[in-house]
């Protein structure tokens, strides 16, 4: 169950960075400070992530795949 919360938490912010910086992702501008932050924290929850599911395997290719 651990596992599934992860992966939905993941994936969550998976699309909310991509909502966000869409934008400027695709406009080429300067970034704000919403964008830095939003970019920072999106790395961050990986790395949490990867430490969180280090023993459940499924997780780890799941991180794989979707990187």
């Amino acid at each position: 169950m651990k596992a599934k919360q992860l992966n939905i938490a993941l994936i969550l912010i998976i699309i909310m960075s991509i909502t966000i910086n869409f934008n400027v992702f695709l406009m080429g501008g300067a970034s704000n400070l919403l964008n830095i932050f939003i970019t920072i924290a999106y790395i961050i929850s990986w790395f949490a992530f990867i430490w969180l599911s280090k023993e459940n395997r499924k997780s780890l290719i799941f991180s794989t795949i979707t990187i």
